[in-house]
């Protein structure tokens, strides 16, 4: 739906109003979401109203569009028959409009802006095919979806196969530097905030990797922010990363392949935008914190060996040296007060002369 708002169709400070019918009342509360696209010039005020008893306003919009349409959403809580209603106010100027498209009405809060645990849907973040792709890109699977190819079985939000993710086939892509986009929802400058997401890889040991990336998109080009790839645990990961944009913004997920075709999936969930947040570490997990315990030990193990040897090597060369008789270097030798080492004699330790000097 589209309404012309140049002065000739709807002069200055005029109201086009759009009703939907009347609904029935909610025994929970909903979430209201809708698409709409403003034109470059200013096109006036969009205003969304929930009518029940009366008309209360709850969302206005009186910024610039652009080139890409936006996600808006009103959380509704209703005891009675209620209905919507979207009114447009006109600026008075030329070549202006605002347009309307997909409402969607569904059960529960609204999510914050760019975050989803994809059990309703992608919550806002759309794909385009990626040309020359015939038109595969990422998907909204689950655990029972059939594929060709080895996903995850459960999702990460529910834990079981029931639960849905973002799912997309690298095998798709071939050669060539391809890649293909998750996009969020154009979201508003920030100096800081914080992007937490989980995300599932698997691939071959022999084949080429799969790559992930987390790009900032904006006026200003695209900036990498995050990325891995590789011959990962087929298990959920967690990551995070710290956003910052001067302007308007679009964070992307982006799948891509160096190499030859990989036959894998990469998948997401729970994706989570916190705005004017700095990002905590994540706790290591149980896996994690094995490795960073068992590490150390291994180290320290291997030191304690290699001492161990060195000093069986010293005596032994000593023993050597007494049973053939000869002294080391052609002339006797003075006893030596220690070794750089501690020295392990049969009757106890003896530390070198510039310790004992100095205690």
């Amino acid at each position: 739906m589209v309404v012309d708002m140049s002065p000739q169709a709807l002069p200055r400070g005029h109201v086009a109003s759009l009703t939907s019918e009347a609904h029935r009342p909610l025994a929970q509360p909903a979430c209201l979401t809708f698409w709409y696209h403003l034109s470059l010039r200013n096109p006036g005020t969009l205003r969304v109203h929930v009518e029940e008893a009366k008309r209360r306003q709850v969302l206005s919009i009186s910024t610039h569009g652009g080139f890409a349409w936006r996600l808006g959403s009103v959380d509704v809580q209703a005891e009675r028959a209620w209905r919507v209603v979207f009114e447009a106010v006109a600026a008075g100027v030329e070549r202006a409009y605002i347009a309307l498209d997909d409402l969607l009405l569904q059960d529960g809060p609204c999510p914050r802006p760019a975050s989803c645990d994809f059990e309703a849907g992608l919550c806002g973040w759309h794909h385009l095919p990626w040309p020359g792709l015939g038109g595969y890109s990422w998907d909204w699977s689950s655990g029972a979806t059939p594929s060709r190819y080895r996903q995850p079985p459960v999702d990460h939000t529910l834990g079981t196969e029931k639960g849905h993710f973002a799912l997309f086939e690298t095998g798709v892509l071939g050669p060539g530097g391809r890649a293909a986009w998750l996009r969020s929802q154009p979201l508003p400058a920030t100096e800081v905030s914080c992007l937490r997401f989980w995300y599932h890889m698997g691939f071959p040991e022999h084949f080429y990797k799969g790559e992930l990336r987390v790009l900032l998109s904006s006026a200003q080009g695209q900036l990498a922010v995050w990325g891995t790839g590789g011959h990962l645990r087929h298990q959920w990961l967690e990551g995070r990363v710290q956003v910052a944009s001067a302007e308007e913004f679009q964070i992307v997920f982006e799948a891509t392949l160096g190499g030859q075709p990989a036959l894998g999936p990469i998948a997401l969930d729970d994706v989570e935008y916190l705005a004017g947040q700095h990002c905590q570490q994540p706790a290591p997990s149980q896996g994690d914190r094995a490795v960073a315990t068992s590490v150390p030990a291994m180290v320290g193990s291997a030191l304690l060996l290699l001492a161990v040897l060195v000093l069986l090597g010293l005596v032994g060369r000593r023993w050597l040296r007494k049973r053939a008789g000869c002294p080391s270097g052609g002339e006797s030798e003075a006893p030596a007060p220690g070794f750089d080492n501690i020295l392990f004699n049969a009757d106890g330790i003896t530390l070198p002369a510039s310790v004992t000097t100095e205690q």
